[in-house]
């Protein structure tokens, strides 16, 4: 089933048809292993769940949205459940404050790593919750400040800020861009 949860989550515009068959394995392996399948040390078992879960996200549907907070909430292959996050618009409400927990906690002072900044900052965008704004402004001050001291990551920091509609007009997003100019 691994194979074919992947395949499904790459083509999730295609997977429509399989989204009962999905939420059923999902619930067959929640009910056999337990609600920690998340984070199974059984790593072939925890990453066909994982795909499967992921895959039913790419749908929009909801019922992968517990597992997905219980693994942004336990710090077990968060990352995973970041990448599919922004696909449960409906859920905005549940998702954005542990999304925003995440990129709090970023360290900007080493590399810029794709889970702890990049793909935190664009699930938060993608969800469009204004109530990002604060930790996404944070997260960008704290890049540039990081950047300037190490002369890196700064453009990469700036080039974000276009990306999130709900930030154009942000007065502290016009000082950070002010600082850079």
């Amino acid at each position: 089933m691994l194979s074919a949860a992947e395949s499904l989550g790459s083509l999730a515009s295609v997977a429509e048809p399989a989204r009962e068959a999905l939420a059923a394995y999902i619930a067959a392996l929640h009910t056999a292993h337990g609600p920690d399948v998340w984070t199974t040390p059984k790593t072939l078992l925890r990453r066909a769940y994982q795909e499967a879960v992921m895959a039913l996200a790419r749908l929009g549907d909801l019922r992968a949205l517990p597992t997905l907070l219980t693994a942004l909430d336990s710090d077990n292959d968060t990352w995973r459940a970041v990448q599919v996050a922004a696909h449960l618009r409906l859920a905005t409400a549940e998702l954005v404050p542990r999304l925003s927990r995440l990129l709090a906690d970023a360290d900007f002072s080493g590399q810029w790593s794709d889970m702890s900044a990049g793909a935190l900052i664009s699930a938060l965008a993608e969800l469009g919750d204004p109530a990002a704004v604060p930790v996404l402004v944070h997260a960008v001050t704290a890049a540039v400040e990081h950047a300037s001291r190490r002369n890196s990551h700064g453009a990469a920091a700036v080039a974000v800020l276009p990306a999130f509609p709900m930030m154009r007009n942000s007065s502290a997003c016009r000082a950070i861009l002010t600082r850079l100019v």
